[in-house]
């Protein structure tokens, strides 16, 4: 006989059942994992689903969890976040929705549940079936649910994935060159797109005031397939304007060499994930604006 503590048994609804619920709002469609847990210690604990997902594939994410705690879903692909947090634990006491379409080849892909402690609850992982707008992380894109019989090839960022058989990507968002405005630096941004024929920006200009020893930071989502050069430019009161790129496991994997106000990186990362640009000023005060273009 399974004992729920008391806590538990007062936020659930006589009539809630995570696994029925669940198993309602799937439908027809065929999971490709699914997990139910009646858990009942007060620690927190998570568990891991594997998935078996097809390159280009949209799948969406539904789940229930009902008692006192905070119950949450990630899917992850190699080790790197993949898609928005999915709250499972819902007051209403209805089933959760996420999704997220693969962009990476094999069976890389997997969902982590965490709770904070007793809760009783069941997700299923399905193929989508319908529209859906689903969010890439920290990209401001959107992809549509794949549509049988349809080869073509996923883009993020501007950058040329892998034939799938599912529709493209919309358009990544146009990004200008050095923003909207005309001064030194956004010049410089324009000058460095001007000598490369064929870059994009993939991400909106940042800029600010900096002085020696300070610096900026700022997330790019990028994938493995896709390289970028990130340029930092300068007010010329600045003489010496410093790169970092570390990987979302916080490994350095570029820096420029130089010692200069306007200094570009070009990196080409092995996987995709979020990546930690840093800029510093090693000598001089002044405006200073950074900005990714797609390489080719």
């Amino acid at each position: 006989m399974l004992l729920v503590p008391a806590a538990l048994r007062a936020q659930a609804s006589d009539t809630t059942n995570p696994a029925t619920e669940v198993r309602t709002a799937v439908g027809t469609a065929r999971p490709i994992a699914a997990q139910t847990q009646h858990y009942t210690a007060a620690a927190a604990r998570d568990w891991t689903l594997r998935l078996r997902t097809r390159m280009g594939q949209c799948y969406e994410v539904l789940g229930l969890a009902v008692g006192t705690s905070r119950v949450t879903a990630d899917v992850n692909a190699r080790n790197t976040r993949a898609a928005d947090t999915v709250l499972i634990s819902t007051s209403n006491e209805r089933v959760a929705r996420g999704a997220f379409c693969v962009t990476l080849p094999g069976n890389v892909y997997s969902v982590r549940v965490h709770a904070d402690g007793a809760t009783n609850w069941s997700l299923s992982v399905v193929p989508s079936s319908g529209p859906l707008n689903v969010g890439l992380p920290g990209t401001g894109t959107t992809a549509p649910a794949p549509d049988a019989g349809t080869a073509t090839s996923l883009t993020v960022g501007g950058g040329r994935i892998a034939d799938a058989g599912a529709p493209a990507l919309p358009p990544a968002p146009v990004y200008p060159v050095g923003g909207t405005e005309n001064d030194y630096v956004a010049l410089q941004l324009r000058a460095f797109v001007s000598a490369h024929p064929g870059a994009r920006a993939v991400n909106a200009v940042d800029r600010g005031v900096l002085q020696t020893n300070q610096s900026r930071e700022l997330t790019l989502s990028l994938n493995g397939a896709q390289c970028v050069d990130v340029v930092a430019a300068g007010m010329p009161s600045v003489s010496d304007v410093d790169i970092e790129i570390t990987d979302p496991g916080g490994n350095r994997v570029a820096q420029d060499a130089g010692h200069r106000g306007v200094e570009s990186v070009r990196f080409c990362p092995s996987y995709t994930g979020r990546y930690r640009v840093a800029v510093r000023i090693f000598q001089g005060l002044g405006l200073t604006a950074v900005q990714a273009f797609s390489s080719r």
